[in-house]
């Protein structure tokens, strides 16, 4: 018949091997006891285990050598085998296969045949002196470990304090990519952010515009003895060029006589003074009609005008730059702060412009313009850092400003102020600037407290340690069991500590 086999760990229970139990299929399963441990050892785990293999279908055998255990499973007409090589099918049918000496746990009955009593050789005077002696060794052996060991001491020594408050320079690592304690330096990150922002603002300057053209007339004269049509929009000029040229408003015809004339009104083609002219200024006539006429101006052309209004300086230029990188820097603080960790602060004064993408004006200086659009794009960069690492920083900066008698108070030591940063002229990281304050202590020697307290009353104790250490004060003492006056007699028994540890 198939048989399974299930190995038991010394920490197994009844739960954990009724879960193996649970995963057997075969008709038989062999429980493997481990060779240490007691494991399933009462008469309780046994029965339980018989009754959940029978609603399973399933009969167990047991491979054990525990007395206890090998009791109970006759009693409950279990198989039990001496290892899995003797089992038989003689020995799964027959209850009880195995003869199985009582369990060691339990006391054994009462044999059938009376067993003669030894008679002791010693006289009973001399075993009842013995065990007396032996008894009280044993108590005196055991009253000289409580008065060893249980007795207890606390001393609270408050050392001499000194308040501080103080600016150190912290140098500033941004190549430290792991936590490093005890350094006088600062691991510090680059966060880097391109902003964009648009600003407009009114003109300042004042520029003189041309507004109106230069107006007059002009006189045709016909040099041929056909008649000559002058079509609107022909241009006249004069021999200056820096003078515009002018611009006939209507369409007039000359005369087929040789010095026949027509007037008609000419406009400079540009506003301003510049198209004024005086009296036979204009000269020439553009184009094939300058071949047969011939043009002046009989009086002066004026009309021409300036316009003065608002326009662009250069101040108006470095002001709107400014304002808008001012408000990009505020954007800046913020941008880069949502790059940081949650455990992460900028440090003040690090936040700069590492790169001007985009600068556009609306308009350039002398423009006449009533306001100056500028558009701005930059590249932001700042240094950011763990808060708790400046602090264990600044512990070892201030640790090693001070003797090695004189310690931090544990959370006294507070960052006040963080300096803003200054980049260095060639634009790389250098110190930062922190002031603190912390309480100094003189640190003491509970060794030597303890050599000079222990085993001593407690009176003559504090006697003794103000006259050795006039510069500790003990602020209390507690010894237990309290009806104790006088200190433990081993170092391990006394604790030194300083009032701040109390609570530890």
């Amino acid at each position: 018949m198939k048989t399974q086999i299930v190995y038991l760990e010394p920490h197994d229970d009844y739960n954990s091997v009724r879960d193996k139990l649970s995963w057997t299929q075969a008709p038989r399963v062999i429980i493997v006891w481990p060779g240490r441990g007691k494991v399933l050892s009462r008469r309780f785990d046994l029965v339980m285990l018989q009754r959940y293999t029978r609603k399973l279908g399933t009969q167990i055998g047991l491979v054990t050598l525990d007395p206890d255990v090998l009791h109970h499973a006759e009693a409950l007409h279990i198989p039990t085998f001496e290892s899995l090589e003797f089992q038989s099918e003689k020995a799964w049918r027959v209850r009880g296969a195995r003869k199985i000496s009582k369990p060691i746990s339990t006391a054994d009955p009462p044999s059938e045949k009376p067993v003669p009593k030894q008679v002791s050789k010693n006289p009973p005077q001399m075993n009842l002196a013995f065990r007396i002696a032996l008894f009280s060794v044993g108590f005196l052996a055991i009253l000289v470990l409580a008065i060893l060991l249980i007795p207890q001491a606390v001393i609270t020594v408050n050392p001499e304090t000194m308040d501080i408050l103080k600016t150190y320079a912290i140098e500033l690592n941004l190549s430290q990519s792991e936590i490093i304690t005890n350094t006088q330096q600062l691991p510090a990150r680059q966060v880097q952010s391109v902003l964009e922002g648009q600003l407009r603002l009114p003109t300042t300057g004042r520029a003189a515009q041309p507004d109106q053209p230069a107006r007059g007339e002009a006189i045709f004269t016909n040099l041929t003895d056909q008649s000559l049509t002058i079509p609107a929009g022909t241009t006249v000029r004069t021999f200056d060029p820096a003078t515009p040229h002018f611009v006939t408003q209507a369409r007039v015809n000359l005369d087929a006589e040789k010095g026949s004339q027509v007037i008609v009104e000419v406009v400079a083609s540009l506003p301003g003074p510049e198209g004024n002219v005086s009296a036979e200024a204009i000269q020439a006539i553009d184009g094939s009609l300058g071949l047969s006429a011939t043009v002046s101006n009989p009086s002066q052309i004026t009309s021409g005008s300036l316009l003065i209004r608002s326009a662009v300086s250069p101040t108006d230029l470095v002001h709107i730059h400014s304002e808008l990188e001012d408000n990009l820097f505020d954007e800046a603080h913020q941008a880069l702060l949502s790059l940081a960790q949650d455990d992460e602060n900028l440090i003040p004064g690090s936040i700069r412009v590492v790169e001007t993408i985009e600068e556009r004006y609306s308009n350039d200086i002398g423009d006449a313009a009533d306001s100056l659009e500028l558009v701005l794009i930059l590249e932001f960069e700042g240094l950011v850092y763990s808060p708790d690492q400046l602090h264990s920083a600044m512990n070892f900066i201030v640790a090693e400003d001070f003797s090695r008698d004189e310690q931090i108070q544990p959370g006294t030591l507070k960052i006040l102020e963080i300096a803003d940063f200054v980049y260095d002229d060639a634009g790389e990281e250098a110190n930062i600037d922190c002031t603190i304050s912390a309480r100094i202590f003189t640190s003491i020697d509970p060794v030597l407290i303890r050599q000079i307290v222990r085993g001593k009353k407690v009176s003559d104790a504090l006697e003794d340690l103000n006259g050795n250490a006039p510069y500790e004060e003990v602020t209390s003492v507690d010894i237990s069991p309290s009806w104790l006056r006088r200190f433990p007699f081993l170092d391990m028994q006394i604790q030194v500590r300083y009032p701040w540890e109390a609570g530890t």
